[in-house]
């Protein structure tokens, strides 16, 4: 059992990639545990859960569960690339959605500083007398 956040959006970076870039960008998508088990134990991260997109100029969430710490993920990411190619600029925005109806937030990358904005619906929260289903109605 788990939660499970979908992501919308991607970050970009520039300028263009070099292959040398892309390769050390891509190595640290997937098990942090494999690619580096102490920091992994260390930062209390496992999944990086991010691909390239398809003009390999930014990233995005690769569509995989119970994708937690995203934020920490990618300032992580961004930092450790940094450290090799100080001179990359990551930018963008992923929308976030939980499984919880208002649990919506967005991953802000602005000059390639990560901030976590939540979202704050409108309208009165209600249940639906049915199938228990929440939403919200505005007024």
């Amino acid at each position: 059992m788990g939660y499970t956040t979908t992501f919308q959006g991607e970050i970009k970076i520039t300028p263009e990639l070099t292959a040398k870039q892309i390769k050390f960008i891509e190595g640290m998508f997937g098990d942090m545990r494999e690619w580096n088990p102490v920091e992994a134990e260390r930062l209390d991260l496992t999944h990086f859960d991010f691909e390239f997109n398809d003009n390999l100029d930014g990233i995005r969430w690769n569509g995989a569960e119970k994708f937690y710490n995203a934020e920490l993920c990618m300032e992580y990411l961004i930092d450790q690339s940094l450290k090799a190619f100080p001179e990359l600029k990551f930018n963008g925005i992923l929308q976030a959605q939980g499984e919880e109806y208002d649990d919506r937030w967005h991953l802000v990358v602005k000059n390639n500083k990560v901030t976590k904005r939540e979202i704050k619906l409108k309208g009165r929260k209600v249940e639906c007398p049915h199938c228990e289903q929440e939403f919200r109605l505005e007024d």
